[in-house]
């Protein structure tokens, strides 16, 4: 029992990053299309963007082996 109370908490663990990553990408997606954000920033932004993606997936994957 105690195996699937673990596996449960991991299982939640992953749930919770991944919406997360997907907040905080949309977040910067929105930010980053802002018409008063330097070219920069937006740079920035979208760097930071492509990483929560990445983290988002790894988790997808992690989650399905």
């Amino acid at each position: 029992m105690k195996s699937i109370a673990r596996d449960a908490q991991e299982m939640q663990t992953l749930l919770g990053e991944h919406q997360d990553a997907v907040v905080a990408a949309t977040f910067l997606a929105t930010t980053s299309a802002d018409e008063d954000i330097e070219a920069g920033s937006a740079f920035t932004y979208g760097v930071l963007m492509a990483n929560e993606l990445n983290r988002a997936a790894e988790i997808r994957v992690s989650v399905r082996t």
